[in-house]
C-alpha cells in the first residue's frame, strides 16, 4: 500500500475524531447515556504462523443505549530472535476497521463485544523463506477481514480510564489476534 493511501487513512481517522468531539461539545445531547471516547495503547499479538509480535493501536468509540460503534486501527510487527548472522525479514500487518457491538456498564466498568469489517495490509514472510530467494518469500498483502473483540474499560474519573481488549482479525491472508492495553480519554460517565 502506498504512503499516500496510509496518509489518507490517518487523516480520515483524525477528521472523524475531531468532528465527533466538536459535535459533542456544540450540540445538546438528547440521550443521557451517550458516550464517546478515544483509546490508544500497546498491542501484543500472535500471527497465524505462530510468530510473536508487538505494536500499537488506537480506536474511536461511540456508545448509546447499549450499542457500540467503533473505528479501530492497529499496526503489528513480528518479533524474531535469531542468534545467527542472517536475520530473516519480519512480517508487518496493519488493520483499519469499523465495528458494531453491544456494551454494558456497571458503575466505573464497561464490558463490550463487537465485530465488523476491516481492511488488512502489510507484508507477510512465507514459511519457505530459507528454501527460496528471499524476495520470493515476502508477500505484500491487502485483503478484507472480519475483526472481533471483547473489551473491558475502567474509568478513573469522568474523562480518563484504562482498557484491556482481546481482539482477532480473521482474513484470507494472515489472520491474527492479541491483547491491547490502552489509555482511554473522552466522555466516560
Amino acid at each position: 500500500m502506498s504512503k499516500v493511501m496510509n496518509i489518507k487513512i490517518v487523516l480520515s481517522f483524525i477528521l472523524l475524531f475531531s468532528v465527533s468531539i466538536y459535535s459533542q461539545k456544540e450540540t445538546p445531547v438528547v440521550v443521557s447515556d451517550s458516550r464517546i471516547w478515544f483509546g490508544m495503547g500497546a498491542v501484543i499479538s500472535n500471527f497465524e504462523n505462530g510468530g510473536a509480535s508487538g505494536g500499537f493501536g488506537g480506536d474511536l468509540n461511540y456508545a448509546s443505549k447499549g450499542k457500540l460503534f467503533k473505528a479501530r486501527c492497529l499496526y503489528v510487527k513480528e518479533v524474531t530472535i535469531f542468534l545467527s548472522e542472517s536475520m530473516p525479514p519480519e512480517s508487518k500487518i496493519w488493520e483499519s476497521g469499523l465495528l458494531f457491538g453491544f456494551i454494558s456498564q456497571k458503575w466505573k466498568k464497561r464490558i463490550s463485544c463487537a465485530a465488523g469489517i476491516s481492511y488488512v495490509g502489510g507484508t507477510k514472510v512465507l514459511d519457505n523463506y530459507d528454501e527460496v530467494n528471499s524476495q520470493d518469500a515476502i508477500k505484500d498483502i491487502g485483503t478484507v477481514g472480519l475483526p472481533v473483540e471483547v473489551q473491558v474499560l475502567f474509568s478513573f474519573d469522568r474523562e480518563v480510564g484504562a482498557g484491556v481488549t482481546v481482539f482477532g482479525d480473521l482474513n484470507s491472508e494472515n489472520s491474527f489476534g492479541g491483547i491491547t492495553v490502552s489509555l482511554i480519554m473522552g466522555k466516560l460517565r
